[in-house]
């Protein structure tokens, strides 16, 4: 292989004696390669001094060779110069575009306002600037319950992390015995105070007495306390939901699907509390019809059911 095909050298061709040529290497102090001496003299210099020629009448500069002459000779044509600014473009979307958002939080409830108001924004490129715009518009949007927000993107994967704010309360105290509004299966405690009258994965059904305030002592002495806390259980909640779809749905069928289904955890998502969670979702139908969609999705939820 010749070793100036990728070397950055410059061919020139001179146009005089032999004594004239060596009289200029002298006067512009270059060092020259591959001479070829026929009816003009052609050599290489290398790219460094090649601006040491450029007032030179007698020098004539051919090519370029190397990597450099490759760009130079790419941008000699109007078409080839068409197909780089498209292929930087398709690079530049290809960067940018994304193509699944997550959303991750404690909060089903914060977690449904930040998908909602993704689906309202619609867009598929995002670069530095809309990150940062999304993440401070979120932040300033959702004060009051957003306590932290994190936007990050590896290749064509957005990630949103979220905390909900939680704030200070204080309850008051009472007497009165908890009772089941809901029927569910108990999961789980957070009783300050009070006797608690049921079992985990014990079946309730509503109106039960969950935790009352008599509790008898060792000595068979019933005493009144005040009653404080939670009874979290496994409960069922079903969803149903139907929207116009004015799109051709063979075409538009994932989107349809996806659409309905961010509209139905939304639903759900607005009854629970910072504690309390979807478990399971499971969809009974998704059908298509005269112009509508519909879905049924059976949620199980973990909730509080001493508060409706």
């Amino acid at each position: 292989m010749n070793k100036f095909r990728l070397s950055p050298y410059v061919n020139y061709v001179f146009h005089g004696s032999l004594s004239q040529f060596y009289d200029m290497i002298n006067t512009y102090n270059i060092v020259v390669y591959s001479i070829d001496i026929s009816d003009n003299i052609y050599f290489k210099i290398h790219i460094i001094d090649e601006f040491k020629l450029k007032k030179n009448k007698k020098c004539q500069r051919l090519s370029f060779n190397g990597l450099i002459g490759v760009i130079i000779n790419q941008f000699k044509s109007f078409r080839r110069i068409v197909g780089i600014c498209i292929f930087m473009c398709i690079i530049y979307f290809q960067m940018n575009i994304c193509y699944e958002i997550n959303v991750i939080s404690d909060s089903n409830k914060l977690e449904a306002l930040i998908t909602e108001e993704l689906l309202s924004l619609n867009n598929l490129v995002w670069n530095d600037r809309k990150y940062r715009e999304l993440e401070e518009s979120l932040r300033m949007k959702y004060f009051d319950v957003l306590e932290w927000i994190n936007i990050s993107k590896v290749g064509s994967y957005m990630e949103i992390e979220a905390k909900e704010r939680v704030k200070a309360h204080t309850e008051a105290n009472s007497y009165d015995s908890l009772y089941a509004y809901k029927e569910g299966v108990i999961a789980s405690f957070d009783v300050k105070s009070g006797y608690k009258l049921v079992d985990l994965e014990q079946h309730i059904q509503i109106g039960d007495e969950l935790i009352t305030s008599y509790i008898t002592d060792s000595t068979g002495i019933s005493k009144q306390t005040y009653v404080v806390g939670k009874v979290y259980a496994y409960t069922y909640n079903e969803i149903n939901k139907c929207i116009k779809w004015p799109y051709n749905y063979d075409l538009t069928k994932p989107w349809a699907f996806y659409n309905i289904l961010l509209l139905c955890r939304d639903e759900i998502s607005h009854e629970l509390s910072y504690d309390e969670k979807i478990i399971d979702e499971n969809i009974l139908q998704f059908y298509y019809e005269e112009g509508t969609i519909n879905m049924k999705i059976l949620y199980t939820l973990y909730e509080d059911i001493t508060h409706p």
